[in-house]
């Protein structure tokens, strides 16, 4: 298994979480006639698909030489990796909700007490019908599920040769463009399935069609900023379905080589904010929503506006995101570690610059 991290895929997956959480602010103002859509933070949603794409390709690097015998233990690491916040955050959203019921206060609209088994299982993407609970834990019930698929597709990728790993590229890259463009923003139900599908097998092929590749150091230098002015060009130009795939440029970028992205990207905060990516995305939604019941919440909004009061918010949530992340989130992926190396995780390294610790991989 592939232990060296690449500080850069780590990075992005925080930006990619962070650019969720603005999105997620931006849209509450405009439901509520407080603002209007913002062409840059408004399609924040398709930071998702980023995501995808990246899990996938992770998860192909770091695992690409799993055996059968390993499965067991790459399971286990995922099951660790994932559900053990999820339920930390489920509890606290259920504490808030018996709060609200024993205070008096109207329960807001997602908590819905007959939909909660499925909520805690992370299966309410499977269910075309709107997300209750935290509503953000639609795609990581779809990328579970792209982990349970895992080991059945890695297989196929891994006995393709160079050419056709090249040519499935293409093919799951206008795949991944066609799923964008048809099902847009949705949430749950098929098309939230084929998002994840989607770009988890794009990033899977990328990562094997990367193997030992290298840029020459100008193409590395040049292509990086391309790659940003593109996802720049393309939200400019009211196209955010195209994010994801220029965005799949530059983790292609970021994976095999260092320019002056890559540089950006190893700074300190970025780091950090990617090594708290999953704890951000998974408490943003709860936190914002406890932040807006809060007292005087509706008057510091009144008296700060909504700029200001959704960067209070976002504060209090990289707070929460830190503190879950040394709390549960590390604690639970080391043990779910430990108790897979009993497991006989049988894989080999072969990637280059090995992006094991990229975010929620």
């Amino acid at each position: 298994m592939v232990k060296q991290e690449n500080l850069p895929l780590t990075s992005l997956r925080g930006v990619a979480a962070l650019w969720v959480v603005a999105h997620h602010l931006v849209l509450r103002f405009v439901d509520h006639g407080v603002s209007t859509p913002d062409r840059f933070l408004f399609p924040g949603g398709v930071a998702v698909d980023i995501f995808f794409i990246l899990s996938g390709l992770v998860m192909a690097a770091t695992y690409r030489d799993l055996s059968p015998s390993g499965i067991p233990g790459f399971m286990i690491r995922r099951v660790f990796r994932i559900y053990p916040l999820h339920l930390f955050v489920m509890a606290g959203l259920i504490c808030v909700a018996i709060l609200l019921l024993l205070t008096g206060y109207p329960r807001p609209p997602g908590y819905d007490w007959t939909r909660l088994p499925g909520a805690l299982l992370l299966l309410q993407p499977f269910r075309d019908q709107p997300l209750t609970w935290n509503v953000a834990s639609w795609s990581v019930g779809v990328e579970m599920a792209c982990y349970l698929a895992f080991p059945l597709v890695l297989p196929l990728m891994r006995a393709l040769p160079r050419v056709a790993i090249a040519l499935l590229v293409v093919a799951l890259g206008v795949i991944e463009f066609l799923v964008l463009s048809r099902v847009g923003a949705v949430v749950a139900g098929g098309g939230a399935v084929a998002r994840g599908f989607a770009g988890f097998t794009f990033g899977m092929a990328i990562a094997f069609s990367l193997r030992d590749a290298r840029l020459p150091q100008w193409a590395q230098n040049l292509l990086e900023p391309v790659a940003i002015a593109a996802i720049v060009a393309a939200l400019a130009a009211g196209r955010p379905e195209l994010t994801p795939m220029f965005g799949a440029g530059l983790i292609a970028l970021l994976f095999t080589g260092r320019g002056p992205v890559a540089a950006l990207f190893e700074a300190a905060p970025l780091h950090w904010l990617g090594k708290v990516s999953y704890s951000l995305y998974l408490v943003h939604l709860p936190v914002i929503g406890v932040f807006a019941m809060a007292p005087k919440s509706a008057w510091l909004l009144g008296a700060v506006g909504p700029v200001f009061w959704s960067v209070l918010a976002t504060a209090l949530v990289l707070a929460v995101s830190h503190v879950c992340w040394l709390l549960i989130e590390e604690p639970a992926r080391r043990y779910g570690a430990r108790l897979a190396r009993g497991q006989r995780l049988t894989v080999e390294a072969p990637a280059p610059r090995g992006p094991e610790a990229a975010g929620a991989a």
